[in-house]
């Protein structure tokens, strides 16, 4: 599976900093696959290690932060004793031995091989080093797979992702076939989610099936066992009904977090570090209101009204029964049909290193995003089906007037020039963003 991060990959070894690279993303996003395959295209050699099955090497990192006799431990389990000049250095999972984090500074200054490290639970880390090594060490992060990687994983031809690309480019509608084949094409990628053992068992099988659902359901399953594992104390079990609580959450007409679906009588008090643990972790995203649409919009951040979205949508359906997941799968469930779109939008903008924000003045009033574009400010609605009109959307453009703004659902694409609304099927919102990176000054 070809994914985004390969490039970046190169960039960062080609780059000629030496820095070494703290790659960071939630369990199942594929991070060791990843850095597995870059390592066996890009060196000579190549030495992993594991911190989370490996008791030897956690009790070494405990104990020294000499480069040097890492080094020489390291290769006397090599069965030759040697370590090429030209090697990776791949430590995974540093959670389980944060003091990783500290030596990494002296092995970019000692070593000539070029080190990866990785985490799962990257606050967890660096809440329990001694010291991080501020300007020392670049930072990365992986999220589920995109729409795109998605298609390409699914052999999808590179003609038709063409097509879709100058779709974006042109506001051209796609004739009728090509549209409804990948309206549900994005249905079937929302369905499965962007983790790559779901994606491949997907591929394999040809159709969302039970093997499917039951990767889903195992990765869910792991992320309960790592909010066991590392949440502290009391906060566990706080952690966990704020994860569980979020398909009720996103299932009401107003989708803004409420502490009483978790448990009546309590607030923020007493689940805000649980929220925050679950956000730095990566299992969910959070968008917060903002109170005008200006830029810059974190100084309009309302911070006591937010939204909670899962990280990945397959994980997110495999939360559900299973009468909800073949309801979804059938293009019948209505209820829960509205969020788990929005939440799709949330994990692309994400995904592209989009700050997530909403907007909602009054009760008659929301705007689900509102996203930096080309150097302006852009609305976007979410729609799951593909009658799209929304009063609220239409006034907030007559109001605000901006320069653009994107009504996201699963009607073809179109502009409507008296009201300034492009309409745009959902499927192209990745599209859409890699065109606008492409067009970056600042790349």
């Amino acid at each position: 599976m070809r994914r985004d991060l390969e490039q970046q990959l190169v960039k960062w070894k080609t780059g000629g900093s030496h820095q070494p690279l703290f790659l960071l993303g939630p369990r199942h996003t594929g991070k060791t696959y990843t850095v597995r395959k870059f390592a066996e295209e890009h060196y000579s050699d190549y030495v992993e290690i594991n911190l989370e099955q490996d008791a030897f090497y956690r009790n070494l990192f405990e104990q020294t932060h000499d480069p040097g006799m890492i080094m020489q431990q390291i290769s006397s389990r090599k069965t030759d004793g040697r370590i090429s000049s030209d090697a990776l250095i791949f430590i995974d999972e540093i959670q389980a031995s944060p003091q990783v984090l500290t030596t990494l500074k002296f092995m970019r200054e000692e070593w000539s091989q070029d080190v990866i490290v990785t985490s799962s639970m990257p606050e967890t880390a660096i809440a329990k080093t001694s010291s991080f090594p501020v300007g020392s060490v670049k930072t990365m992060y992986m999220y589920p797979m995109t729409f795109l990687e998605f298609l390409q994983a699914y052999g999808i031809e590179r003609s038709l992702i063409d097509v879709l690309f100058n779709a974006v480019t042109t506001l051209k509608p796609l004739n009728e076939f090509t549209h409804e084949r990948m309206n549900q094409l994005f249905r079937e990628y929302i369905l499965c989610g962007g983790m790559p053992a779901v994606v491949k068992q997907y591929v394999q099988t040809g159709r969302y099936s039970r093997e499917v659902l039951d990767v889903q359901r195992q990765i869910r399953s792991d992320y309960g066992n790592d909010i066991a594992r590392y949440a502290l104390g009391s906060e566990k079990n706080r952690v966990r009904e704020c994860y569980g609580s979020i398909p009720a959450q996103l299932a009401k007409d107003n989708h803004k977090f409420q502490y009483k679906l978790v448990r009546k009588g309590y607030g923020a008090r007493e689940y805000d570090g649980s929220i925050e643990w679950l956000v730095n972790s990566g299992l969910v995203l959070k968008t917060i209101s903002v109170n005008a649409v200006r830029s810059p919009l974190e100084a309009y951040e309302d911070l006591s009204s937010f939204k909670l979205y899962a990280s990945d949508t397959g994980v997110l359906l495999a939360s559900l029964n299973d009468t909800s997941v073949i309801e979804f799968s059938r293009s019948t469930m209505s209820e829960y049909q509205e969020y788990i779109f929005e939440n799709a939008a949330a994990e692309i903008l994400k995904a592209h290193a989009k700050p997530l924000y909403y907007y909602a003045p009054d009760q008659n009033m929301e705007i689900e995003f509102i996203v930096p574009y080309l150097g302006t400010l852009a609305p976007l609605e979410i729609k799951s089906g593909r009658h799209s009109a929304s009063a609220s959307f239409t006034r907030f453009v007559k109001e605000q007037k901006p320069e653009y703004a994107f009504r996201l659902s699963m009607r073809n694409l179109g502009y409507d020039a008296e009201q300034h609304i492009t309409y745009m099927p959902l499927y192209l919102l990745d599209f859409l963003l890699r065109v606008e990176e492409q067009n970056d000054p600042l790349r």
